[in-house]
């Protein structure tokens, strides 16, 4: 586990500061996603054809016996309320609009849409994008801050800078057993 102080939080800011929207994908949402169970459905390119959704995960929800899936938004610019009316409306097309199976059966509809943004959202963009997306309890938003404390709970770190993170050490047992658990875990390998 990462540890959670001032010096990480600012080696990871620096990273989400300066990391590309494409990037991001590869290095923190998807392993992030895929550590949490999520299989990755759909990657769009950018563009027009992606109606909102840069990504479709999807996982078997035992509880109500069915696939829940959840497109996500990706986003590596600063908002702020000049551009909270078009990401609004990115996230409710995101959520209104079908996408196919992949196995030819019909379309579906996310049960969530998540804006994860590398990068910080402004006081008032925070204030008013929920008013823009109608309080649909649906669309959620994860701002930098957000992405840094996902980082540092889980571990999921680009080995660009895992090495540079100081590193929760339990290494106080001798165990053979424990000890390559431990070495497993810091290999950031999520599954």
């Amino acid at each position: 586990m990462i540890l959670n102080n001032s010096q990480n939080r600012k080696i990871i800011n620096q990273y989400l500061e300066q990391v590309t929207e494409d990037a991001f994908i590869d290095e923190i949402i998807i392993p992030l996603f895929s550590s949490h169970g999520y299989t990755l459905l759909i990657r769009n390119s950018h563009g027009p054809g992606e109606k909102g959704k840069d990504l479709i995960f999807y996982k078997y929800n035992e509880l109500h016996n069915e696939l829940e899936y959840i497109a996500v938004q990706a986003k590596s610019e600063n908002v702020t309320t000049k551009n909270n009316v078009d990401i609004a409306k990115q996230l409710i097309r995101a959520y209104k609009t079908p996408f196919p199976g992949k196995s030819g059966t019909g379309n579906y509809r996310p049960n969530y849409v998540i804006l994860i943004n590398s990068k910080r959202h402004s006081n008032d963009s925070l204030a008013e994008l929920p008013d823009l997306v109608d309080n649909n309890q649906n669309i959620k938003f994860l701002s930098q801050e957000n992405v840094c404390e996902l980082i540092i709970k889980t571990g999921i770190a680009p080995p660009k800078i895992y090495n540079e993170l100081g590193i929760e050490s339990n290494k106080s047992s001798t165990n053979k057993y424990d000890q390559e658990v431990f070495d497993t875990i810091l290999e950031n390998k999520p599954k």
